[in-house]
């Protein structure tokens, strides 16, 4: 399994396009860079569908080539991190839940779940409030919900699990800029 492929998308047994795909099956993570000397629109749009980060004319320029194999390695390495990142959260012996700012949960590790009784699809996508329905009073703002919990109670909270029982664990927040790195 490699990082970058390079890719002509005249090729003597199948097209570009087709190899393209099957390295997508084998090989998801690869990124894709197509080069070709008989380029077309339909060709490029689909190369890009597929995942291609760059779609390049021969003879090719190396100073272009170089920066395209260079931010697709640089990619590779930052999904390679964020997964081994993911891999200690997902193990930790410690409820870990990561919502957007407006409370929607975009990941929970598997202690969690356990935890609060509900399967790996079905925390995600719902707002935290769900483990505190008694939480009227903070509205919207999750900050104030996390603030209250962290001072009213000495961080010990008591959410709720999916019967109904409340469950008691301490709570530690911390806020996490939400931003797009381009690479």
């Amino acid at each position: 399994i490699y990082d970058v492929a390079l890719i002509d998308i005249i090729l003597p047994d199948m097209s570009g396009i087709q190899l393209l795909e099957k390295i997508k099956e084998i090989s998801p993570h690869t990124i894709p860079i197509m080069m070709t000397a008989f380029a077309s629109v339909e060709t490029a749009v689909e190369a890009l569908r597929l995942g291609a980060i760059a779609y390049l004319y021969k003879p090719v320029n190396m100073d272009e080539l170089l920066i395209y194999i260079k931010k697709a390695y640089n990619q590779r390495k930052s999904i390679k991190k964020c997964k081994q990142k993911s891999s200690i959260l997902e193990n930790q012996a410690s409820a870990v839940i990561v919502t957007s700012s407006g409370g929607t949960i975009v990941y929970c590790n598997k202690y969690s779940q356990k935890l609060f009784l509900y399967a790996p699809e079905e925390l995600p996508g719902k707002n935290i409030k769900i483990l505190f329905p008694r939480a009227k009073k903070w509205g919207s703002d999750v900050g104030k919900l996390a603030n209250s919990l962290l001072k009213e109670n000495e961080g010990i909270a008591y959410p709720f699990d999916r019967r109904g029982k409340q469950v008691r664990c301490y709570v530690s927040v911390s806020r996490i800029l939400e931003r797009i790195d381009s690479i």
